[in-house]
């Protein structure tokens, strides 16, 4: 299965995203067809049980699909809609149709059952349908139409990162979270894609790199026989391997509920790995590598977005290191190897 979603992604956005279709959605173009394709093959319902519609898929299925996402810098919300998707099917709720995103920000009140407050940093708020917003225990679903106004705000990036306003709206939905269940749900969902589209932009910027180095020629040979480049790239390797392997664990380790910890872990990994990556690819291409007419930025100011959204490294930092001194120094080893603090 995840072969399966994997390979279909990366023929889509092969197909049918360019660089400069990239550029022309960060100056306001929503990618329709795209999005029609991806939607034909059933994406946004990839983790929807199969008697719902959707394909059946469990999160390590779907983790590739999302590096692959970020590798070609994918300028729609199309993983958001498919983690909305699956929010909604563990409630026992039917899926959306349409453009979905969602807000890991605290700026809603609930007030007689109506919604009011400022929804801030929502991917593609401008474009979507629909918006999901933990309130208290409460998981909610807003007409994205029933916001009284919408800030359009970007990112580094370019990609929409909106403010949408409320006042005195009607949920579509307002489900109770689970016993047990972290009001988190939407931070921790969002940091963990986050990880992972952050993977695939590291690698991104590792096969540019390498190519480059490799084409590149000064003083009568490439710059990729250079003792200096060849141990920047084993740098950036290095990094690609971690942010890989921490979101790999991070996504299997989420099959029932989300794991705090390895999503912690994996967007520390990630995040700090992005810096490092963003670094190295520009000091291996040089000038040409800060063009605008060169792709490498693309995928750079993503890294640098991605980093900072759903909890920075700092942020991430901090959980843990709480962890670690509640849990006091006898419980360090034993935890450490559990993958659990």
């Amino acid at each position: 299965m995840r072969d399966l979603f994997e390979d279909t992604m990366r023929a889509i956005l092969a197909d049918q995203l360019s660089a400069e279709q990239v550029i022309s959605a960060e100056g306001g173009e929503f990618p329709v067809q795209l999005w029609a394709s991806l939607e034909e093959n059933g994406v946004p319902l990839a983790l929807v049980a199969e008697d719902a519609g959707g394909a059946g898929g469990t999160l390590s299925d779907v983790c590739g699909l999302v590096i692959a996402c970020g590798e070609h810098c994918a300028p729609l919300p199309i993983i958001e809609t498919m983690l909305a998707n699956y929010l909604l099917a563990k409630h026992g709720q039917a899926p959306l149709t349409g453009v979905v995103s969602f807000s890991a920000s605290d700026g809603l009140l609930i007030n007689k059952g109506s919604v009011s407050g400022a929804l801030t940093n929502v991917p593609w708020g401008r474009n979507c349908d629909y918006v999901l917003a933990a309130v208290g225990a409460e998981l909610l679903v807003l007409s994205a139409a029933a916001a009284r106004d919408c800030q359009h705000i970007s990112n580094t990036a370019g990609e929409p990162r909106d403010t949408l306003n409320f006042k005195e709206a009607k949920p579509l939905l307002s489900i109770p979270m689970a016993a047990g269940e972290s009001n988190k749900v939407l931070l921790l969902c969002g940091a963990l894609v986050r990880s992972a589209q952050i993977t695939g932009a590291i690698m991104r910027v590792l096969m540019m790199a390498t190519d480059y180095a490799n084409e590149r020629v000064q003083f009568g040979k490439s710059i990729a026989r250079f003792q200096a480049v060849q141990h920047q790239m084993a740098l950036l390797a290095e990094q690609a391997s971690m942010a890989k392997a921490s979101c790999e664990v991070a996504f299997a380790l989420s099959e029932q509920s989300f794991n705090e910890d390895s999503i912690a872990a994996a967007k520390l990994c990630s995040s700090d790995a992005a810096g490092v990556a963003a670094g190295v690819s520009h000091g291996v291409h040089g000038a040409i590598g800060f063009t605008h007419e060169y792709p490498l930025h693309i995928a750079t100011r993503r890294l640098w977005s991605w980093r900072s959204e759903f909890g920075s490294s700092s942020y991430w930092s901090c959980l843990l290191g709480e962890r670690v001194c509640v849990a006091g120094a006898d419980n360090f080893w034993p935890r450490l190897v559990a993958g659990s603090f």
